[in-house]
C-alpha cells in the first residue's frame, strides 16, 4: 500500500444540530479525539468458581486550541460561555479531502479569556464526549451550493466542498443577495487571500468586500 499521508486543514467544527447549527471552523488551529482506558474493576471468583474478569472503560474528549474571539458576541467563547455545562450535538471533520465525520455529543465548558498585551491570544479547550462517538466516512461528498456572508462567512451545506476561488464560484448562491458588507467574505479552497471572495449583489468577487 502507498504512503498516504492526512492533515487536519479545510476541516468543519460545529456545534448544535441541524436546525440552529453554530459552526466555528475559523477560529481552532489545533482540533483533535482523544480516547483513554480505565480499568472497570478487578477479577472477581465467586463461590462456584465462576468468574467475571477485569474490564476496560472508554471514554474520549474533543479538545484542540481556538484563537481568542472574545469581542465577538456570536463568537466561539461567548457560545462556550453561554452552554456551559450543557451537552450538545457535535461535529468534527478533519479536513474535506477524505477524512471521516466524527460526531456524537459534548458537554460545553467556559473557556479562559485574556492573556498577554498586544498579542495573539488562544485557548485551549477540551469537552468529554457524552455516550457513544461515532466515526463515518462520507463517500459522497458534495459541492457547495450556497454561502453566508461573514468574517469569514460559511459554505452550505454544512462540510460541503468550496469552489476554488471567484472565478469558480458559478453556482453559488449568496446569503444575504445584497452586497456584503465591508470586510464580509468566504473562503475558497485555495488558501490565504486568493482563495478569498465575495459577493457585490450581482456576481462573486475577489477578496474581502471593500
Amino acid at each position: 500500500m502507498a504512503i498516504v499521508e492526512s492533515r487536519v486543514r479545510k476541516g468543519v467544527l460545529s456545534f448544535g444540530d441541524e436546525a440552529d447549527t453554530a459552526d466555528f471552523s475559523c477560529q481552532p488551529t489545533n482540533v483533535r479525539v482523544t480516547p483513554s482506558y480505565d480499568d472497570d474493576g478487578d477479577a472477581v471468583e465467586t463461590l462456584c468458581g465462576d468468574t467475571i474478569p477485569a474490564g476496560k472503560k472508554e471514554s474520549w474528549v474533543l479538545a484542540g486550541t481556538s484563537i481568542a474571539d472574545f469581542d465577538n458576541p456570536e463568537g466561539f467563547m461567548s457560545y462556550c460561555f453561554d452552554n456551559r455545562m450543557m451537552t450538545v450535538p457535535f461535529k468534527w471533520v478533519p479536513n474535506v479531502e477524505g477524512a471521516p465525520t466524527w460526531s456524537g455529543s459534548v458537554v460545553l465548558v467556559a473557556l479562559e479569556e485574556g492573556g498577554d498585551v498586544n498579542t495573539r491570544l488562544t485557548s485551549d479547550f477540551e469537552f468529554d464526549v457524552s455516550g457513544d462517538i461515532q466515526r463515518s466516512y462520507d463517500t459522497a461528498q458534495v459541492d457547495a451550493t450556497g454561502a453566508n456572508s461573514g468574517t469569514p462567512g460559511t459554505w452550505t451545506p454544512s462540510g460541503s466542498v468550496p469552489p476554488a476561488d471567484a472565478a469558480a464560484a458559478t453556482n453559488i448562491t449568496a446569503n444575504p443577495s445584497s452586497a456584503w458588507l465591508t470586510g464580509e467574505y468566504v473562503q475558497g479552497s485555495t488558501a490565504g487571500t486568493a482563495g478569498e471572495m465575495h459577493w457585490d449583489g450581482t456576481a462573486w468577487v475577489a477578496g474581502k468586500a471593500p
